[in-house]
């Protein structure tokens, strides 16, 4: 599947999946330090994720829903600008995974209301 309906995903031989992910664990690696452009490593952390990640099957706990939140945590963190006053980035990124787990709790909720299954 395109992420965001865009571009489809290379598919990788084992050595490149594997080059692939190294690559990702090393350019978040890199964003953790100010005087190596983390913005520019973030945005290639935000691509590596959907070459890695595309690969695998949703069967496996990393290529289901576990991984969602990666890649809009990634862009929002690489918009923010170090040193700057506009924090804004970092305020959309809480409110977005607070509305989602705030959403998943409530579906928790929701769901042992509907199927009568209480704690």
């Amino acid at each position: 599947v395109p992420p965001y309906g865009l571009l489809e995903p290379p598919r990788l031989t084992v050595t490149q999946f594997h080059a692939a992910g190294g690559s990702l664990v090393t350019f978040l690696l890199l964003a953790c330090f100010d005087n190596l452009a983390p913005r520019i490593c973030l945005w290639c952390a935000f691509f590596l994720y959907f070459v890695y990640f595309s690969q695998l099957f949703c069967e496996s706990k990393a290529g289901g829903h576990s991984t969602v939140m990666i890649p809009t945590t990634l862009f929002m963190l690489a918009l923010a600008q170090p040193g700057s006053d506009a924090i804004w980035p970092i305020e959309v990124l809480k409110i977005y995974l607070s509305m989602a787990y705030c959403a998943s709790g409530f579906c928790k909720l929701a769901a042992s209301a509907y199927f009568r299954s209480f704690w």
